[in-house]
């Protein structure tokens, strides 16, 4: 016997204006297009369970397991420390 580990793990609720990719089982997974969330309908248990997305040709209703959200980083990593430009402080250069 196996263990059936689907849905054991929570998963973050979609939100309006997260950046998915839409599952058609017609077409190879590399052709997917990529769509914004415009609205969510939530069920009883307070989880999105159904999305509106915005297309060029107009704004679809999809359920959440035909989307695929897309970890994009909201804000963009701090930039690091100016590197020193002393000559003690770098590192030895190769010859």
């Amino acid at each position: 016997m196996q263990q059936h580990s689907k849905w054991m793990k929570p998963q973050p609720n979609v939100q309006v204006g997260d950046v998915v990719l839409v599952k058609n089982e017609l077409q190879p997974a590399s052709q997917w297009l990529m769509r914004r969330i415009t609205r969510c309908y939530y069920g009883d248990d307070g989880l999105c369970r159904v999305a509106l997305v915005r297309t060029t040709k107009g704004e679809y209703r999809r359920p959440i397991s035909k989307l695929i959200l897309l970890p994009i980083a909201e804000k963009a990593p701090k930039p690091q420390d100016k590197p020193s430009t002393s000559k003690s402080d770098r590192e030895p250069e190769d010859l």
